[in-house]
């Protein structure tokens, strides 16, 4: 066996060239020396991997850098010093629950033939022989209505605090008229129940799921004691049980970083732990990736329900324009799945290069089911969006109050869905593509030379807070040029655009 002396396989850190830190920099530079618990509220483009690099370059005690997803994870890897672990949330909570879980074969579908894993609500519907549930028009819906209620109050166990599931953590589609169906909660509670247990023993073959190990380590309460100084990025979308991993977490010093009016997944659970946790408050608020003509739009649309906590400004070199003046590829954000979809089909047949940052198989799937939904096929109806119908009539009449059904909607009449199917089926994506099309939650913590806002974002008198949040993400993403949208030009007074 030869033996190769080689010290340096392994690449080197790459770190960005360092500049002076911002009187907010030293600011925060300053705090962290004099406070056990820090939180900085960045807003969008403000430098928040910058500062917490140079927090970790001032503090050599080991550390570890926790993130929300993969991508921030890897970047902030490259650019923090040796003494910094950086992970996901869910990476850490894997090394001590996940490898378990997935030797026992309980993270994916078994290989072979097909085997009931309780993984869907039909799956759950019919391992624990639930029934249907009535609407208030007192038809019925089907069994994996149920089960889908099931899977929702676990993930909502899984997402919490909370040592056990309660009443609190049940949630119902919002389809099923409650009043109709005598002891439906009860019903779903005691399922849910046992589906946890299942999810938890090694020895069955229920399906658990990438919270389900990050719940086991919440759990157990981990002081994580190797670790003398912890950094929570994007606090804004932790969810109460990461917040509780943090708590416990016995450091000297804690500091979580994020952007209250960047929480876009209230609806999967993420509480806003920057106004959960009581601590030293920092900002920064100069933003380095678009000028004062794209901050000043942000500033507007965040002071929609009264006074911003911090004001936006712009320090790079941005333009905002008319679409027809957008250069080089281009970026379209939406707000829905549906409305990328629209643009999609509209694109592809003419050639154009376009690709799609979206779950195409959901897509798919979402097509498959209308297409099994116009027939009448109901066995044929997997996707959640429309697994509650019982007939594409009734699609229609809901499409009415709901804009991304009522695009679908529109999609099946103005297409051949069987066409739409076979166009989706044999998308790939371009290596050199003109356009990008993707979702604002999507986009979020990415940046974009030239951006265009798709129009399918909620109209103002519709519009709530996570709403606005989300335009608020889609509008700070360009780096050179943006095109708004018309909700924002609402936002927005005619002066104000031609200054």
């Amino acid at each position: 066996m030869i033996e190769l002396n080689l010290p340096n396989v392994l690449p080197e850190r790459i770190r960005p060239p360092s500049h002076p830190p911002t009187s907010e920099q030293r600011h925060i530079l300053q705090l962290a020396k004099e406070y056990k618990t820090l939180k900085v509220i960045a807003g969008a483009g403000t430098g928040k991997t910058s500062t917490l690099v140079m927090m970790a370059e001032q503090d050599s005690r080991p550390t570890i850098y926790l993130a929300f997803n993969k991508a921030m994870a890897e970047e902030a890897k490259h650019r923090m010093p040796d003494h910094v672990v950086c992970k996901t949330t869910h990476s850490l909570a894997f090394s001590y629950f996940g490898f378990a879980l997935m030797d026992a074969g309980k993270l994916s579908r078994p290989e072979g033939g097909y085997v009931n894993v309780k993984g869907t609500g039909k799956e759950v519907a019919i391992a624990y022989h639930l029934g249907g549930a009535r609407k208030l028009d007192g038809s019925q819906l089907p069994p994996s209505v149920i089960g889908m209620s099931v899977l929702n109050t676990v993930a909502q166990f899984e997402q919490s605090a909370d040592d056990t599931l309660e009443y609190k953590h049940v949630r119902l589609n919002e389809h099923i008229a409650v009043d109709l169906c005598s002891d439906i909660e009860k019903t779903v509670l005691k399922t849910a129940r046992r589906l946890w247990a299942e999810r938890i023993d090694m020895s069955c073959n229920t399906l658990a799921t990438h919270d389900t190990y990050l719940k086991l380590f919440q759990l157990s309460k981990n002081p994580m004691a190797a670790y003398q100084v912890v950094m929570l990025d994007e606090a804004q979308d932790t969810n109460a049980c990461v917040l509780d991993i943090f708590h416990t977490a016995q450091a000297n010093f804690k500091v979580l970083v994020g952007d209250p009016y960047q929480q876009i997944y209230a609806w999967r659970g993420s509480v806003n732990a920057m106004a959960q946790v009581e601590a030293r408050e920092a900002f920064l608020t100069e933003s380095f990736r678009f000028g004062q003509d794209i901050a000043d739009v942000a500033n507007k649309i965040l002071s929609m329900y009264g006074q911003a906590d911090f004001s936006l400004v712009g320090r790079a070199r941005t333009r905002i324009v008319p679409r027809e003046e957008i250069i080089g590829t281009q970026t379209c954000l939406f707000r829905t799945n549906a409305g990328l979809l629209d643009l999609a089909l509209y694109f592809i047949p003419q050639g154009i290069a376009v690709e799609l940052n979206t779950d195409v198989k959901d897509l798919i799937k979402l097509i498959e089911s209308a297409i099994a939904l116009q027939a009448g096929l109901l066995n044929g109806v997997k996707h959640p969006t429309l697994i509650p119908f019982s007939s594409w009539a009734e699609v229609k009449e809901s499409a009415k109050e709901t804009p991304e059904l009522a695009r679908i909607v529109r999609i099946a009449d103005e297409y051949k869905l069987p066409n739409v199917l076979d166009i989706l089926k044999a998308y790939r994506k371009p290596t050199y593509p003109s356009v990008i099309l993707t979702t604002a939650h999507k986009a979020k913590g990415l940046e974009f030379d030239n951006v265009l806002l798709a129009n399918d974002f909620k109209e103002l008198d519709k519009m709530n807070e996570e709403e606005r949040n989300l335009l608020y993400v889609a509008v700070t993403r360009a780096k050179k040029l943006l095109a708004l949208n018309s909700v924002v030009e609402q936002i927005i007074k005619p002066q104000e655009l031609d200054a």
